[in-house]
């Protein structure tokens, strides 16, 4: 009969967390559901790990390490005070995970003191995940099941659902498993176990984990060079080019899309500031910029693209913001989203500052250029002069609330905008 005591517990809940996670991203992907397998174990761990931290602890340990979870819980209140309750949600949720290595720390930390856990616990346990990693994202990618880490379907990571987090551990995974390749006995073994590790990396093919791969090699390299014989170094040489060129053969598909990434990308620049980047695929792309809280002035937007060999400038968009005060606390914001010639996109915001509701609003304001559209509005017009008169859903702006209309009008709008600005309320 099994014993399970605090010291296997512990070793067996953390052992399990990263097939629990594989199997949660599983379902949440090919069945199309939310699973909640990941946070209902999640929820056991944290649990068990505060009991192991708490358990006899001293109450100067246990007061400091609340203190401080205290203050970035209010922190990332603060930050999210005016946000949805799905921000606020998230905000703590990475609080959540920033603290979680720390909790570990801290409880394995009392219960080896009290030498309730073994010494050689997290040893085990990081010799477990050089397999069990490798082996939730390898053969997944091996039969074309894997989840892409990027839009443009480069790089590899099983089901695993957090990108960051799991570049994290598998660079540490293969620091310990280079540790273990130089200063253990078992050198096959841990070659094998390094290997692993190593095509991992490659195959997530981030920018971030590409450096740190080639900086842990060249160190352990550099600091065990004196060690090794020349026949040694020379055999260490051949099976690296080896290697490479295995991972090269059946992981090309991947790598290619990941090195396409590093290579192909666009820029996004405001008044020549750069405010967007990422990575251009062979699909078509539509890039989005919110146009609010634009102080009154001329704005120029322009889109680089670059890859190995040019650099392709795009044409410069001028949009015009005019932001109009019709009463204390009442703003009408008019942009020139895009202009193609023929016809151009527009946006008019209200913003309500004031005490009270806007109700049964309308909008008066003169306008230069025929309007086509404004899908949220019945609009009439008179020469230049327009009235916007809102729909059933839309004819209400509470206070602290705004409302923003897109249409459509006639093109080449150039600097002008709207003019002579009236809100009429009830």
């Amino acid at each position: 009969m099994i014993k399970f005591t605090i010291d296997k517990v512990f070793f067996l809940l953390l052992v399990l967390t990263p097939i629990i996670d594989s199997i949660n991203g599983y379902f949440m992907q090919v069945t199309k559901l939310g699973s909640v397998i990941g946070p209902i174990y999640r929820l056991i761990l944290y649990v068990f790990m505060l009991a192991c931290f708490f358990y006899k602890n001293s109450f100067n340990k246990i007061f400091k390490l609340g203190i401080v979870i205290i203050y970035f819980i209010f922190i990332g209140f603060i930050f999210s005070f005016n946000d949805s309750k799905d921000a606020i949600f998230y905000n703590l949720n990475n609080i959540i995970k920033l603290f979680f290595p720390i909790l570990i720390i801290e409880a394995y930390r009392n219960l080896n003191i009290k030498e309730i856990i073994k010494k050689d616990t997290i040893s085990k346990i990081f010799k477990y995940y050089s397999v069990i990693f490798p082996m939730t994202i390898i053969p997944f990618t091996l039969i074309g099941k894997s989840l892409s880490v990027y839009s443009n379907g480069a790089g590899a990571k099983g089901f695993y659902k957090a990108n960051n987090e799991l570049n994290i551990i598998l660079v540490t995974l293969l620091i310990y498993n280079f540790n273990n390749l130089f200063y253990k006995k078992n050198k096959l073994k841990n070659g094998l176990l390094t290997l692993l590790n190593f095509c991992c990396l490659f195959l997530i093919g981030s920018k971030t984990t590409i450096i740190a791969l080639l900086i842990i090699i060249i160190a352990y390299l550099f600091i065990n060079l004196k060690k090794f014989k020349v026949l040694n170094n020379i055999l260490l040489g051949v099976i690296v080019v080896l290697v490479i060129y295995i991972v090269n053969k059946v992981y090309y598909d991947q790598i290619y899309l990941a090195f396409q990434r590093q290579i192909y990308f666009y820029n996004l620049y405001e008044d020549n500031k750069i405010i967007k980047t990422g990575d251009v695929n062979i699909n078509s792309q539509t890039i989005v910029v919110l146009f609010n809280n634009k102080s009154k002035g001329t704005y120029t937007y322009r889109v680089d693209l670059f890859n190995k060999d040019a650099t392709t400038k795009g044409d410069i968009l001028t949009v015009v913001s005019n932001p109009i005060i019709n009463e204390e606390g009442i703003n009408v914001e008019y942009a020139t989203t895009s202009d193609w010639g023929s016809g151009a996109n527009f946006q008019i915001t209200i913003t309500n500052n004031t005490n009270k509701d806007l109700v049964n609003w309308k909008l008066d304001f003169n306008f230069d250029k025929k309007i086509n559209s404004l899908p949220d509005t019945t609009f009439v017009q008179s020469g230049n002069s327009y009235t916007v008169i809102p729909k059933s859903w839309n004819n209400i702006i509470p206070r602290g609330g705004k409302l923003t209309l897109l249409g459509v009008c006639e093109g080449n709008v150039n600097n002008l905008t709207i003019y002579n600005t009236k809100i009429i309320t009830q």
